[in-house]
């Protein structure tokens, strides 16, 4: 299964599940906007992950989707956040360097919402994912469950134009944060639901 993922997190593994990472190429150096994030269709805000994921200097738009705000914020508060943007606009140009074709969303071929189990799961993911990603960078401050609320999310099965040109199939999870907007879990939902259970074998 291909998963749609940003090059920082691609390198942090939670219960072997959550890693990945593409190659791809575009010449465009504007750093692009993460407009749908903040919108209300989850549609265009995953056509839009697809997008700022493969271009330049992306990365600002990339980790507004793979993080909660305040999450986001703490690395602020830290002096820590253009640091990894900038980092992450190293790896994705890195990729880009290596691909023959920019890889992109072809079309949606089915949309699922999360049940209860995979929307807790989501959130327990952030609280981790969050948490882990803080105490690499040294930061002693930590997020609970209590600082975000997932309150809808979607599993996408698509089909996009991988490295090579070719169509492939892709399934990304596209949850909304209670005031903060859409992101991106680059797993499927019964997967989700099962590190949610606990049941994800190490």
């Amino acid at each position: 299964m291909k998963k749609l993922i940003s090059i920082l997190l691609s390198c942090t593994v939670i219960a072997g599940a959550f890693s990945s990472c593409r190659h791809h190429k575009k010449e465009d150096t504007t750093p692009p906007a993460a407009v749908a994030q903040s919108g209300e269709s989850a549609d265009e805000a995953l056509a839009e992950i697809y997008r700022v994921n493969y271009s330049e200097n992306g990365g600002e738009a990339v980790l507004n989707y793979l993080y909660p705000k305040v999450t986001l914020d703490i690395f602020k508060s830290y002096n820590l956040y253009d640091e990894m943007v900038s980092k992450t606009n190293t790896g994705i140009h890195s990729y880009l360097e290596l691909a023959d074709n920019v890889p992109g969303m072809k079309e949606i071929v089915e949309k699922n919402a999360l049940n209860d189990n995979q929307i807790a799961g989501a959130q327990k993911y952030f609280v981790e994912i969050s948490n882990i990603n803080l105490a690499d960078s040294g930061v002693k401050d930590q997020i609970t469950a209590d600082d975000i609320n997932v309150v809808e999310g979607y599993e996408f099965k698509t089909i996009f134009t991988g490295t090579s040109g070719a169509e492939e199939d892709d399934v990304e999870i596209m949850v909304r944060i209670e005031g903060d907007g859409w992101k991106n879990i680059a797993v499927d939902a019964e997967t989700l639901e099962k590190y949610y259970k606990g049941e994800l074998e190490n």
